[in-house]
C-alpha cells in the first residue's frame, strides 16, 4: 500500500462518519465505527512516520 494512501482512508473514513451523523442522528452507532477506524488509521499513520526506520541498509563505517 502506498503510504499516503493510510492517511487518505482514514480522512475518507472520518468524513463519512461526519456525514452520516449530519443526515441521520439514529444512525450514529455507524458513524462512530467509521470515525473511529479513521483515527485508528491516522493515528497508525502518525506513529508509523515518527518511529524511527528500520531499513536494511549496512550502517555507514
Amino acid at each position: 500500500m502506498r503510504p499516503f494512501l493510510i492517511p487518505l482512508i482514514g480522512a475518507i473514513l472520518l468524513v463519512i462518519g461526519v456525514t452520516i451523523v449530519l443526515t441521520n442522528r439514529d444512525l450514529g452507532v455507524v458513524a462512530l465505527v467509521f470515525e473511529i477506524a479513521g483515527v485508528a488509521l491516522l493515528g497508525f499513520y502518525m506513529v508509523k512516520e515518527m518511529l524511527p526506520g528500520r531499513s536494511n541498509r549496512r550502517p555507514k563505517r
